[in-house]
Order: C-alpha cells, then sequence, then structure tokens
C-alpha cells in the first residue's frame, strides 16, 4: 500500500520500516510509535524518575514501571514528578505540528481527542479478498515438518529471505531441530538472557561489593558480551553508582537477551503486524487462544476505570488484534496451520476460520525427497508402531525398502569430536578454575556437560549458602560479627528451622574466630591476604582463575614467610595422592597460584584446610570440652622440612596444636607428619602447571570422551556425578589408575 503524506506530517506507526520502504519521494517527515508520540506531547519520564522512585519508595522494579506507566492519570504521581523536575519536555513539539497522520488502529480515545486538536487523517485497515487454505495436523511435530517441507518446496523458485515464520514461542525449540534436520538456514532466536551467564553473575557480584565500575567492568572487557552491558550502563551514567542504581542494572539484566549471529541468507522470523506485500509468511499455532491473543482485564486500571479515562479497554484490544489478523490474512501470501495436540494438550483451531470461511485441509501427502535423515526418523517410529501395535502402512515398507541399515534398536553413547574450530566460535572464552578442572580429569564428558552445555543448572542450597556465609564473614576479620552476619544475610528468606540453624551458627562463627586469633598468637605472621584472586592467561582465549581464601606472611630479612589456609565447611581430602592423575588438586593449585602473588622471595611454609564447621567433640578423660573443640579446627595440609620457616607458623612445630599431625622427636619427623621439602613443593608445582596446561589444550580441540577414573577400587570419575542418567557409561569407558602415595613420585626426602 503507498501513502501520500505532505511536508511535515508527524506519522503515528508500529512499523516505520514498512512506512520508509513505501515512500516514492524524500520528503521531511517524523515517524513516531503511539510511546514515542506520547512522550513528546505529554512529557518523558526517564531512569530518573525509575531511581527517584525505588530509592524513595523501596519500590520494586516493576511496581515503580507499572507507576510511571501510568502517570498521566495519577494526578499525585503526575504532580510530584514534576515538582522533582523528572518529566522532560520537548520544547515547541506541539507548535511544529502541521498535520497528524495514524497508521495504527492501537490509539486511545484520549490521545485521539488531543489529536483532533490539529489537522489530522487515520488510514483504517481494509480487508482483502484472499481465502486462504487452513492445514489441519494432528501433532505439533506433524504441523512444524508439514511446514519445513512446504519451505523446501518454495525454495525451488523463491528466494530464501522472503520467506518468514510466525510463531509462538513454545514452537521455536521443535522449529529450530526439524529445520536443522531439513538443512533450512533459520535466524531464529531462542532466549539466551545474558544474566544467566557466569561472568555477567561475577560482574553483578563485584559492582556490588566494590561499587566500582572500571573494577567490575575489567570482568568483562574482552567478552562478546561488553557492548550490551556498557548500554545498559550509560543509560544510568548520570545517577550515582549506589545500591538502587546497581540494581536497576541488575534488573535491565534480567531482561536483556545475548546478541545471536544472524545469518545472510535464511527463513526469518516475525510479528503478525510486519506482514506485508514483499514475502510468504508461514503462520505456525492458527489456535485459538493463539491467534488471535487474548488480552485479558488484568491491568493496573480496570476495563470499567479505562473506558472513564479513555483508555482501551481489553475488549477493544482483543477486536482489534482480530482486525490486524484478518487484514494481513486476506490481502498478503500467508499460509496458515494448526495442531490438534501438542504434548499432552489438546487444541482447537482458530476461530477465525469460521469467521472467515477459510477453506480447511486435513489430508496431506508425505513427502520423502528433501532429507534422509528425517526419513530415517521416521522409519524408526514407524517401526516402533509395528513392533509395539503391529500397525503397518505401505509407506513403512517403501522406507524400510530404501533404509534397510539405520541402526534400530542400536545405542552409541559415546562422544563424537567437535569440530574444534566450530567449538571455539561458540565458546570463544574459556576460563578453567580448580573445580572445572577436577571434573575434567576425573571425566571428560563431566566436564562437558557442567561446563559447555551447562545442563547441571547452580541452584544456591541451604548448605552452599552457610559455606559462602562462612567465608564472607572469615575473609573480614576486622569486621564486627553482627555486621558481617547481617550484611550476607540480608535480603534473604528463611524458613523456621534455617533461623534457628542461624542463630545457633553464629556462636559457631565466634568461636571459629577467637580460635584462629589463638592460633595466630603461636607464630609470627603478621600479616594476611584475604580472598586474592588471580588470573593466569593460558591462550589467546583460555584462562586460569583461582581465589586463595587466605595468605598469612611476615616480612624478615628480605625474605616473606608464607602459608595458605583455604577454609572448609565440608569433608575435602588433604591428600596429594591422587595429584599426579590431576584429582583433589585444590592445595596444591593453590601453591602454584602463590607464585603469581607477588610476594618479595617468597618462603612457603605449608598449605593447608581448615574445617570451620564442627559436630560436637568426643569425651576424653581429662580433657576439658573447650580443648577437645580446638583441636579439632587445627590445620589439614602439608608443611615444610625447613624448620626455621616452620616457627613463623608455629613456635612449638615440633609438637604443634596449630597444624594437625605435625610433630618432631630428636630422630627427625614423626612418620605420619606430612612435610615437604622446597624440592618437593617446587615438583608439585611443577605437575600442577603441566596438568593445568594438558586440560586446557584438550578442552580447546574439544576432546570431552566419556572417560570415568578409577583409582583402585574408587570410581573417583562418577563420584557424585548428577549426570550418571545421561552418559550410560559402559565397562569399557573406564580408566583404570593405580593407586600410588604422593611419596612414589615425590620421591627426594619426602618426610625426611
Amino acid at each position: 500500500m503507498t501513502y501520500e503524506f505532505l511536508d511535515g506530517d508527524i506519522i503515528i506507526t508500529d512499523n516505520k520500516e514498512q512506512v520508509l520502504k513505501n515512500l516514492k519521494k524524500m520528503i521531511n517527515i517524523r515517524l513516531l510509535t503511539v510511546l514515542e508520540f506520547k512522550e513528546a506531547y505529554f512529557g518523558k519520564v526517564g531512569v530518573e524518575a525509575l531511581y527517584y522512585l525505588i530509592k524513595k519508595n523501596n519500590y520494586k522494579y516493576n511496581i515503580a514501571k507499572m507507576y510511571l506507566d501510568n502517570y498521566l492519570f495519577i494526578p499525585e504521581l503526575k504532580a510530584e514528578l514534576e515538582k522533582e523536575n523528572l518529566i522532560t519536555y520537548e520544547p515547541l513539539f506541539k507548535e511544529k505540528i502541521k498535520r497528524i497522520v495514524i497508521l495504527t488502529p492501537y490509539i486511545d480515545d484520549y490521545l485521539l481527542d488531543e489529536i483532533k486538536k490539529y489537522p489530522w487523517c487515520q488510514i483504517s485497515l481494509d480487508l482483502g479478498k484472499n481465502t486462504p487454505e487452513v492445514s489441519e495436523y494432528p501433532t505439533i511435530e506433524d504441523e512444524v515438518k508439514n511446514v519445513a517441507l512446504k519451505i523446501a518446496d518454495l525454495l525451488k523458485t523463491i528466494d530464501i529471505n522472503k520467506i518468514y515464520l510466525v510463531l509462538p514461542n513454545e514452537y521455536k525449540i521443535l522449529v529450530k531441530r526439524i529445520f536443522t534436520i531439513f538443512n533450512i538456514p533459520l535466524n531464529l532466536e531462542i532466549a539466551n538472557h545474558l544474566y544467566s551467564l557466569t561472568l555477567v553473575q561475577e560482574f553483578l557480584k563485584k559492582i556490588k561489593t566494590e561499587h566500582n565500575l572500571e573494577s567490575a567492568l575489567e570482568i568483562i572487557k574482552s567478552s562478546a558480551v561488553y557492548n550490551q552491558i556498557i548500554t545498559i550502563i550509560n543509560k544510568y551514567q548520570l545517577l550515582p553508582l549506589d545500591d538502587t542504581t546497581i540494581y536497576l542494572i541488575e534488573e535491565d539484566l534480567k531482561l536483556l537477551k545475548k546478541d545471536s549471529r544472524k545469518l545472510k541468507n535464511a527463513v526469518n522470523v516475525c510479528q503478525i503486524n510486519e506482514i506485508n506485500e514483499n514475502g510468504y509468511y508461514f503462520i505456525l499455532g492458527f489456535n485459538e487462544g493463539i491467534v488471535p491473543p487474548i488480552v485479558k482485564d488484568e491491568d493496573y486500571f480496570s476495563d470499567k476505570e479505562k473506558e472513564n479515562l479513555g483508555l482501551m479497554t481489553s475488549l477493544t484490544i482483543n477486536n482489534l488484534n482480530k482486525l490486524i489478523i484478518k487484514e494481513k490474512i486476506s490481502k498478503y501470501n500467508v499460509f496458515l496451520s494448526y495442531n490438534l495436540k501438542s504434548g499432552k494438550t489438546d487444541n482447537y483451531p482458530s476461530s477465525l476460520i469460521n469467521e472467515m470461511n477459510l477453506p480447511l485441509i486435513k489430508e496431506h501427502n508425505n513427502i520423502y525427497n528433501y532429507s534422509n535423515l528425517d526419513n530415517k526418523l521416521t522409519l524408526g517410529k514407524k517401526l516402533d508402531n509395528f513392533l509395539k501395535f503391529n500397525e503397518y502402512d505401505q509407506e513403512l515398507e517403501i522406507l524400510y525398502h530404501n533404509y534397510p541399515d539405520i541402526p534400530y534398536l542400536t545405542y552409541d553413547n559415546t562422544y563424537h569430536q567437535i569440530n574444534p574450530d566450530v567449538f571455539l566460535k561458540y565458546v570463544p572464552n574459556l576460563v578453567l578454575a580448580y573445580t572445572s578442572l577436577d571434573n575434567y580429569y576425573r571425566c571428560g564428558f563431566r566436564y562437558y556437560l557442567n561446563y559447555i552445555l551447562k545442563v547441571n543448572k547452580y541452584e544456591e542450597t541451604f548448605m552452599t549458602l552457610i559455606g559462602n556465609l562462612f567465608h564472607a564473614i572469615l575473609a573480614n576479620p576486622e569486621i564486627d560479627l553482627d555486621v558481617s552476619y547481617h550484611n550476607f544475610l540480608e535480603n534473604k528468606v528463611f524458613n523456621a528451622k534455617e533461623k534457628f540453624f542461624l542463630t545457633k551458627l553464629k556462636d559457631e562463627v565466634q568461636f571459629a574466630k577467637e580460635v584462629i586469633k589463638k592460633q595466630k598468637t603461636r607464630g609470627v605472621l603478621d600479616k594476611a591476604l584475604y580472598e586474592e584472586k588471580i588470573n593466569i592467561p593460558l591462550t589467546d582465549n583460555i584462562t586460569f582463575t583461582g581465589i586463595i581464601d587466605k595468605v598469612m606472611y611476615h616480612e624478615e630479612n628480605e625474605k616473606t614467610y608464607f602459608a595458605i589456609i583455604d577454609y572448609k565447611t565440608g569433608n575435602v581430602a588433604s591428600s596429594l595422592d591422587n595429584l599426579i592423575y590431576g584429582i583433589e588438586m585444590q592445595l596444591p593449585i593453590y601453591l602454584y597460584l602463590s607464585d603469581y602473588l607477588h610476594l618479595k622471595n617468597p618462603v612457603i611454609i605449608g598449605f593447608y584446610l581448615q574445617k570451620i564447621l564442627h559436630p560436637k567433640p568426643n569425651y576424653q578423660k581429662d580433657k576439658t570440652y573447650q580443648e577437645e573443640k580446638e583441636k579439632l579446627y587445627r590445620l589439614s595440609g602439608f608443611s615444610t622440612t625447613n624448620e626455621d620457616a616452620l616457627t613463623y607458623l608455629d613456635k612449638d612445630y615440633q609438637n604443634s596444636t596449630v597444624v594437625k599431625s605435625l610433630k618432631k622427636s630428636a630422630k627427625g619427623f614423626y612418620n605420619y607428619a606430612k612435610v615437604l621439602s622446597e624440592d618437593n613443593f617446587n615438583q608439585i608445582k611443577d605437575i600442577v602447571k603441566n596438568k593445568i596446561t594438558e586440560s586446557a589444550m584438550a578442552i580447546k580441540s574439544a576432546k570431552f570422551p566419556i572417560n570415568p577414573k578409577k583409582i583402585g577400587t574408587d570410581l573417583k570419575g562418577c563420584e557424585f556425578c548428577p549426570f550418571k542418567d545421561i552418559c550410560y557409561r559402559r565397562e569399557e569407558d573406564i580408566i583404570n589408575f593405580e593407586e600410588k602415595s604422593y611419596k612414589d613420585f615425590l620421591g627426594g626426602d619426602v618426610n625426611a
């Protein structure tokens, strides 16, 4: 349709692109959506107003947004916003109006009353004479498959870029899968919100704790989402970077989808109101309740209030939706289809079929000319029906004759190698850490499911929250316990049982702090680093990262004596026996990371785990409860054989009350004491470095086989694995390793 516009027209439209395509000559016009016209005419409220309402009234984001969307009809709010200079007016907008042209039916009466004060016209919808056929299919899968077949046929004569799909959200995954089977290129955006990305969560955590934008942006500066996040931040650049602004940024990130790559030549997806004479449109899901969509009376203002205010009611909107769909169907190249069943849900055809007297097609010929893969899948389904229900049809025989060797009733659980170049396009930046490394060495497929496909969604349980609570408090030993407790638990919701447990835990945290303070007096390590994060670039797109809970150190005679301590609320092995296999390397990894702490002439005292949540100690005769409980907090790990260095941690190291099992007699350290020489520490760092490099190269090459490791009789690869129902591991998949002691591969003067 061609519209005749005049110089200086203001055009209100839902589809600016279509208006521009229909322009015959260069002309001075202004294109505005209904919302943009309202903001120019009545004034605009921006992020400053949103910030103001949330800050002042402690509103949730959606509540504040709802009030601002309706502020014109809330006199008290409008007056308050004007008083605070939070409404921005476009100078001389009304004075410059020459004529207003309305190209949308969605105009409220109150707005139309204002428009009628000026020269205006409205181009109404006019129905065409087309009566396209509607195809009925038994299931949603049948519907999508047949649409793919029709498009494949249409592509013989029509440019693929002129073909569009109009479909509900619930169709997207199925459409993506079936179109892939038929090798039909498709630009289809499936929800992939930025908020769910680990990098984004780290960015938010950083900005919340430090209120420093530059340091938070460092986390994402080389990522693909950097520009999108910068765009959000720029919206709020005039606001102070306080908790309210950070809350607004977080809410925006929840709504923002990750940019997806668009194919140049592909079928595209559009909305019904975008249908025009330039394309071929397949409208799927032409079912009642979907087409036309139903708007309910559940807005801030009820339909009755809307009538009085001059706003469109839900009934008016529903009628307009129906009218627009009728116009698109009756004028343009559309293909309509619906299904009678999706999953276990029965569906019904749209009422528009009868209203418009559209011809209905229920019988469809099966076509097997476009996809060998689909033909094989169809044969498998027909074989299922034949074997289970004795259902036979002629097509089963034809398909079986053409595909006699399909792997029917067979299963291959092996991981099939991904092309590394393709893999790196979808995973351009890899971040490795202790946990992911441990997963990879336990089983490559376990890593793949967890960190690449992200099958196992992280959810904070009460026990993980307890661990995070202890870490947060002990990472800031100078902060008052009540303040730390309140800051960490603020805005979190707990049931009565959890609240009781948290109250009891507070005493445990206090006790842990006192014991740690007492342990410190046993040596001279007077300085400390807490929650020290270290990033080590391995290649252009792979980084190894780790956070050391605590490094205690003392500087003396141009040397830095230091000990590494990691807090644990659960049970974690402090053995080095599986180090050679890349498993249970947490303490050795901290030792490796310590080289990047930039300590002056560092001398290692030891690396240790400190368990900080214990059951009640057992009764011991001639021992007090306090003494037995303090013993539980001793450090567990490995110490140096350098006795001068040991005195910096515990002056009585010969029978240490700080380190578990550290004891020395006149003949030397006891056999059960875990002590290592300087050469041993260097050996450990070399092993860790090699294991990190080895895993990084394997992951970069997309090597993720099902290869759970068994050490002796202990199947480490499947230990606590949440993916046992996915991998279908076989006995031949298991890699058997010999049990070793760390003394076997470190050698030298271990326990000398």
